[in-house]
């Protein structure tokens, strides 16, 4: 590639040091010819339910999910292996793992040890579609080493898993499970194993640090560099400190190599070199400035109790903006998800700073951290940081495009600057040729440019707007204008910034280069003098929707028999115990079922939850106080499970845990359909049992085990009873116009469970345990009795029989 020399003189020389990067490439000198690159798959369209259901924050919830994913590649160190080979290394251990029955089998935990100790690693994208594998080489003495140590470990291990062994899957009948099987599934809408597919939603680039750190775009220093001004001297020993900072000058100093003659005469000079011939002007620029503030992450605690208050206060020139009233409450992660729009005027008005301050009552407000943005530096930047640009381009909808001006319009205004012919558009072809290369694209875009005042468009879509979706296609050379832009770098060497989210660290003045916390944000800068922008993003945190899920207990079965009576009888008094958001919050109970001799229990109880509930995070939301004296309530969430438990009451110690259950709401197991098929494998991962969501299946009943400790061993499980249950989800608005009262109490009150005259309290039924008691051990007291009887005429004959002979004897 040849770098125009667009610094140099008329003579074509170069400087030999540049304050400046010139990055004006020419490509017509690039060897290879026209390269033509392949036209993308087409993404499957989705719904009109689904697009009605989609704004920004589906977008950025699509996009960590897809960071989420790539956590196990992000673990593999680059450099050496292959990533399918490491995914299958994983797969492979995982399926060892899972086939492993028998602790003691020492040939198969070899097989698993040697899995773990192997270190996979990426080489190179090249390397990783060819499908090679390279083994790093060593010396032969250094492997010696690593297979001795690798043995000895090996038998470390052994030694420990002999002195300590690891719990084991629980037991569960054979005939369970094939019971089971048997059961035809119920009329749900099942998700076997498969995650929802959100391949279409457009994604958006998110840095992990600030967008001057970005390798690509060279810290924005490109056109000029910006230079600290000090007030007073520096010390040798001193740091420059920023609270000596006056000004800032912004330059470059270019140093060129000249001949003797030349440099006698400087007269000539200002006309043979041309210094930065597209340096902007010193004009004033009136632009809009917005500001996104998204979230901050892992914040310093400014309370004494841990949390902190934040709020955010920006300043940008003269303006600034105090959102202390809109403090969000013992947060160390808050959202604020918020836009601030300023005008500003360049390059008076360019540096902008972003505070985080911790609100207090009595005291001042502290600061948390604060970031300070050169706006100026990116407005007159060759990579174009006014307005990032998006993968695809959509006319309207939830990814509808933001800039001033649409893509085509910045594509030729991009070549007139980097001296480029102008771009060959073949929609027909679905293809663009610029330079020499030509880029594929779809040209297709939705027609949806009527409006219609009677068909508003949903609010998470575009909120007041009014668009009417005709259903038509129509082609436009905007996609592929776009397609250009987003490769510029193979066009001209020069990156264009993306539509991102940038994660910023927070500082604070008296603890330099000390972390605070990180703040995710972008920021948009839109010229006046190209029209009105488009209306902002709205970024508004969700609400959640509130919902009310009613769980019947119905009877529970085989539930460990924990106390002893008098008579040496194993009963137990069972009750089970549910709720969502926590103990001491939203916990209730059943009534007792008292001495049941055979694990049964007999409830007919309902439980109501009502709870707030995110689908994005799949969590639910809830606000607690801290203490009674606490004046702000602390939002909180937590995985969206409904928790049961049984437990055997005791009047004088506390009550025994028998079990418990956790049910994700969104991935519940097909339960039962009989006490007999259910048992521990409902709820294990690799069973292979089908779930549900009780979100889009609203009702469901079933069998579901409660899994206990063992009394011998702490880390051995053990199946601690059976619940029939059913739940039921209704929205508060349905559960308003349908309200069901707690326990068996009205409204829709359920019916007494028809338990044994076996169940009461001992103690508060005395004369009925007696009775129970005697009527219990009937037969043997009649025994008893007959015996004691036969036993009474037996002695008093022999005691009265030697009087009765004398008498006989002297003829008394």
């Amino acid at each position: 590639w040849a770098r125009r020399a667009s610094t140099a003189g008329i003579d074509g020389r170069k400087p030999l040091a540049a304050g400046g990067r010139d990055l004006n490439l020419d490509l017509e000198t690039r060897p290879g010819g026209p390269v033509e690159l392949k036209l993308p798959p087409k993404k499957k369209p989705p719904s009109k339910d689904d697009l009605q259901d989609l704004d920004w924050w589906s977008r950025f919830y699509a996009t960590i999910d897809d960071l989420e994913d790539q956590d196990f590649r992000q673990k593999i160190k680059p450099g050496t292996a292959l990533l399918s080979f490491a995914v299958g290394a994983r797969m492979m251990y995982s399926k060892l793992a899972t086939a492993q029955q028998d602790e003691d089998d020492e040939e198969s935990n070899e097989d698993v040890d040697i899995l773990k100790d192997i270190d996979v690693e990426i080489k190179s994208e090249a390397d990783d579609k060819a499908g090679l594998v390279e083994i790093p080489e060593g010396d032969e003495e250094d492997d010696d080493k690593k297979k001795k140590k690798k043995k000895k470990g090996k038998k470390d291990k052994k030694d420990k898993k002999k002195k300590k062994k690891k719990p084991r899957k629980l037991p569960f009948k054979k005939d369970a499970r094939a019971e089971y099987l048997a059961e035809k599934d119920d009329e749900l809408s099942y998700e076997v194993g498969q995650q929802e597919d959100n391949s279409w939603i457009s994604r958006i680039k998110i840095y992990q640090n600030p967008l001057e750190e970005v390798k690509d775009f060279g810290g924005f220093e490109q056109t000029f560099k910006s230079f600290p001004i000090y007030r007073g001297k520096q010390e040798d020993d001193d740091e420059p400190s920023e609270s000596r900072v006056v000004g800032t000058f912004k330059g470059n100093i270019c140093i060129y190599q000249i001949s003797e003659s030349e440099f006698r005469n400087p007269v000539a000079m200002p006309s043979q070199f041309v210094l930065y011939k597209d340096l902007p002007s010193n004009d004033p620029i009136s632009v809009l400035v917005r500001i996104y503030v998204i979230r901050c992450i892992d914040l310093h605690p400014a309370d004494p109790n841990g949390k902190s208050d934040p709020y955010l206060l920006i300043r940008l020139g003269g303006t600034t903006i105090n959102e202390k009233e809109n403090y969000i409450p013992k947060q160390l992660n808050p959202v604020f998800g918020k836009c601030f729009e300023i005008d500003a005027k360049f390059p008076q008005e360019s540096n902008l700073q972003i505070l985080v301050m911790d609100w207090d009552m009595l005291s001042g407000d502290d600061l948390i951290g604060e970031t300070k943005i050169d706006l100026e530096n990116r407005f007159f930047s060759k990579h174009r940081a006014t307005c990032g640009l998006p993968l695809e381009y959509a006319s309207a909808g939830y990814n509808k495009w933001r800039d001033q001006q649409p893509p085509s319009v910045i594509l030729n205004k991009l070549c007139r600057d980097f001296k480029l012919e102008a771009p060959k558009y073949e929609p027909n072809y679905n293809r663009v040729t610029i330079n020499g290369i030509t880029f594929y694209e779809h040209v297709e875009i939705e027609d949806e440019t009527e409006l219609d005042a009677d068909v508003p468009v949903k609010s998470s879509v575009k909120r007041g707007a009014t668009k009417k979706d005709t259903g038509k296609k129509t082609q436009s050379n905007e996609p592929l204008a776009l397609k250009v832009l987003n490769n510029w770098d193979s066009v001209t060497g020069v990156a264009l910034v993306p539509e991102h989210i940038e994660t910023r660290p927070l500082f604070t003045p008296e603890k330099p280069g000390i972390e605070q916390g990180r703040i995710e944000m972008w920021v948009d800068m839109f010229p006046k003098e190209l029209g009105v922008p488009p209306a902002p993003l709205d970024i508004t945190p969700r609400k959640p929707m509130s919902y009310e899920l009613r769980v019947i207990i119905w009877d529970t079965e085989e539930v460990k028999l924990n106390d002893t009576g008098i008579t040496g009888e194993a009963s137990s008094d069972i009750f089970v115990k549910g709720w969502m958001k926590g103990l001491g919050i939203d916990d209730q109970v059943t009534d007792v079922h008292y001495r049941s001799l055979t694990g049964e229990g007999n409830f007919n109880w309902r439980f109501v939850f009502q709870f707030d509930y995110l689908k994005a995070e799949d969590k639910i939301v809830y606000k607690v106080k801290d203490s009674p004296f606490a004046i702000d309530e602390e939002e909180k969430k937590s995985m969206c499970k409904l928790y049961l438990q049984v437990w055997d009451a005791d009047i004088v110690s506390s009550d025994d845990f028998l079990g418990g259950l956790d049910l994700i709401l969104s991935k519940i197991p097909r339960g039962a359909k009989s006490a007999k098929a259910c048992d521990s494998f409902l709820l294990e991962k690799e069973s292979g049992v089908k779930t549900f969501s009780i979100f889009r299946n609203k009702r469901c009943r079933g069998w579901w085990p409660f899994i206990g400790e063992s009394e011998d061993d702490p880390n051995e499980k053990e199946l601690g009873g059976k619940v029939d249950a059913e739940l039921q989800l209704l929205t508060a608005a349905e559960a308003e116009a349908n309200p069901a009262g707690l326990g068996r109490s009205e409204p829709q009150p359920l019916p007494p469970p028809n338990r044994p005259e076996t169940s009461f309290l001992s103690l508060l039924n005395p004369l009925k345990a007696i009775r129970l008691l005697l009527f219990k051990y009937r037969w043997i007291l009649i025994k008893l009795l007959i015996v004691t009887l036969l036993t009474a005429i037996i002695v008093l004959f022999i005691y009265s029989s030697p009087g009765y002979i004398a008498k006989k004897l002297i003829g008394a």
